[in-house]
């Protein structure tokens, strides 16, 4: 425990000496991190600020939200509240749809579903199944945090409420929803 202790203080001293080194362009880059494609409209500005960089997570925060709930509007006839378990619940609908269609072509089901397997490469089935679990969102403005030091600008790195996390948070939702339509999308009823 002590150790672990040592080595954060360590961590932050290291950190401490990097911002006082960072300048111009390198403190900018470090700043502005990569961001999910849908926020190419959400760059920061020149100005190094906090102020300017937590604008540019609020607007990427705001542009996954919007998406994530678009996404999510085709599926509030299910009424669970959480937009995945309506997904899960219109699958569960259409495969219950599918069941007397898939009756008629027991014989062939097998066949067709080798023929999907072979045009995707995988198990369309087993490959969402196991997003749930590597779709986890990047912090993307940890070094901007690291320069600004947590307390100075808390809007922004707050470790659960500042809009870092919060950005991580949309996107790891909209990256959830978006594997989940896709399989109810690609989800066969064989006629």
């Amino acid at each position: 425990m002590q150790l672990w202790l040592l080595w954060l203080l360590s961590i932050g001293a290291d950190a401490a000496r990097l911002q006082g080194r960072l300048q111009g362009s390198s403190v900018r880059a470090r700043l502005a991190p990569e961001m999910p494609s849908q926020c190419s409209q959400c760059s920061a500005t020149s100005d190094d600020s906090c102020s300017s960089v937590l604008g540019s997570c609020s607007c990427c925060r705001d542009v996954l939200k919007a998406e994530a709930q678009t996404a999510c509007s085709g599926f509030l006839k299910f009424g669970k509240g959480d937009c995945v378990e309506n997904i899960r619940a219109a699958i569960r609908e259409k495969k219950e749809n599918c069941k007397a269609k898939q009756a008629e072509e027991a014989a062939t089901k097998a066949a067709r579903h080798q023929v999907i397997e072979d045009v995707v490469g995988q198990d369309l089935f087993k490959l969402v199944a196991q997003s749930d679990a590597s779709l986890y969102a990047p912090r993307r403005f940890n070094n901007a945090c690291q320069t600004f030091q947590t307390a100075s600008c808390n809007a922004l790195c707050g470790a659960t409420d500042g809009c870092n996390a919060q950005l991580a948070l949309a996107e790891h939702i909209l990256l959830l929803v978006s594997s989940w339509k896709e399989l109810h999308e690609k989800l066969p009823c064989f006629r």
